[in-house]
């Protein structure tokens, strides 16, 4: 007789065995399954961007799977259209969305032996045995859905439990991988658009310096001329009118001089030629070199400007030409949208280590929805309705980047019908620094056209 103990033993480690051998079959099912799907993802990351990604799904089944005919049923119109097919004669065909295909759009992988009772197929009638199984992956991109359809011969062998694990997880991959193939695609879509903007930045500021230097050229005859016949260097002229003519050229060729010199000085900057110089530069003496500049047009218009009692000693660390420039700017623009026979008003206060002067006026104001776009070059504040101002949009742009160039910046607040206020922040120079005074005359690269707002806003 056999040991009953024995025989319990034996019974255990042919248990023990089986469990073994089910285990290892399972280890070499995931084994064959991770190649196919490595395989699968090869071809996918393989596909440049540029073409239709449920293409590059479709060439990537024959690595994966077992199958006779295939489809990729893109969701199009409220229905599905096959956008590509093995064999090729059944891309095109259009199909309903029924309650199979809801499903498997949802995100079901569903396998089926017989397609006889399958509404989509009663509907759309294609030109396939509705007795061969079929294997219904979802599929998904950035902006649409579709699935994938494996269909085998008829009588064939149906798509097992074992094919639908794979089918649910190359779904999942296919979908990871057309989001990485988007995301590339528009990678190098923004590179592309980057490096023709900066062709185009490119050939702009070339363009704006060659027009530059070639207008200021015949505007200096311009305005020599007319200055000597307006001051009758060279005899009396016989009718007065044309002194006043002389002056009027005189006026208008300084204004588009100053246009031309703000195009050339922005160009400059944007094509990082511009090398500020910052020193301590007094700031009383640079809001008086401002004034002074702008003598003429505050007279002319009756309008005021109010300063504060500012310290001989109080100083900033700038570049001096750049400081004027962007003073002549704010200032000017305060001015220039204000009503005549009005005031402007600078303050400043000066705190630990930045000095903050600002430019107040009762003008027009800028409407909150170009406050935003400050700083713009050839934005302006006024629009189409209340457009009362000549100007080309540069004087704010120019004063940005100068202040951005010498550590400091701007800010703006402004009301509608009430005015605007420019605050100007600056870094403090340190107290026994010697100071340079700004330069006066007309700047190297031109005085301002106008104002704040001219170049976006007030």
């Amino acid at each position: 007789m056999s040991d009953p103990g024995g025989m319990d033993d034996t019974e255990r480690l042919r248990q023990a065995l089986a469990s073994l051998e089910a285990e290892n079959e399972s280890l070499r099912v995931e084994a064959r399954q991770s190649r196919q799907l490595l395989r699968g993802l090869e071809a996918l990351l393989r596909v440049e961007p540029g073409g239709d990604p449920f293409h590059s799904v479709f060439g990537s089944l024959w690595t994966t799977f077992d199958f006779a005919q295939a489809m990729v049923l893109a969701e199009q119109d409220g229905g599905l259209r096959c956008a590509v097919a093995q064999p090729a004669g059944l891309a095109g065909l259009e199909w309903p969305v029924g309650p199979l295909f809801r499903k498997v759009l949802d995100g079901r992988v569903t396998a089926v032996f017989s397609h006889r009772a399958v509404e989509e197929w009663r509907q759309a009638g294609p030109p396939l045995s509705p007795d061969q199984p079929a294997l219904y992956m979802p599929l998904r991109e950035a902006r649409r859905r579709g699935i994938l359809v494996l269909l085998r011969a008829s009588g064939a062998e149906s798509f097992s439990r074992e094919d639908v694990a794979l089918a649910q997880r190359f779904a999942l991959l296919a979908s990871h991988a057309l989001a990485a193939l988007d995301a590339r695609q528009a990678i190098e879509e923004n590179r592309a658009r980057a490096l023709a903007a900066e062709e185009a930045t490119r050939a702009k500021n070339m363009f704006l310096a060659n027009m530059s230097h070639e207008l200021r050229t015949p505007l200096n005859a311009i305005l020599g001329f007319s200055e000597l016949i307006e001051g009758e260097v060279l005899g009396a002229v016989g009718v007065p009118a044309y002194r006043e003519y002389a002056g009027d050229i005189r006026w208008s060729g300084q204004h588009l001089l100053a246009i031309v010199n703000n195009l050339l000085l922005l160009s400059r900057i944007e094509a990082g030629k511009y090398s500020p110089c910052p020193v301590p530069v007094g700031v009383a003496e640079a809001l008086q070199g401002a004034l002074r500049l702008l003598e003429f047009d505050l007279r002319r218009r009756e309008i005021g400007v109010v300063l504060p009692e500012i310290p001989a000693d109080l100083t900033v660390h700038a570049d001096a030409q750049a400081l004027r420039q962007i003073l002549l700017n704010l200032i000017g623009n305060a001015a220039k949208f204000s009503p005549a026979r009005s005031t402007v008003e600078v303050t400043f206060e000066a705190r630990d280590d930045r000095v903050r002067l600002e430019v107040v006026d009762r003008g027009c104001g800028i409407p909150p929805d170009t406050l935003a776009r400050l700083g713009t070059p050839f934005v302006q504040a006024d629009n189409a309705y209340t457009r009362g101002f000549q100007g080309t949009g540069l004087g704010l742009a120019i004063c940005h980047r100068l202040i951005a160039s010498i550590g400091g910046s701007i800010a703006v607040e402004s009301v509608v019908g009430r005015g605007t206020r420019v605050a100007l922040t600056l870094p403090a120079a340190a107290p026994d620094a010697d100071c340079a005074a700004p330069a006066e005359g007309p700047l190297p690269d031109g005085r301002p056209d106008g104002p704040a707002r001219d170049a976006a806003a007030s």
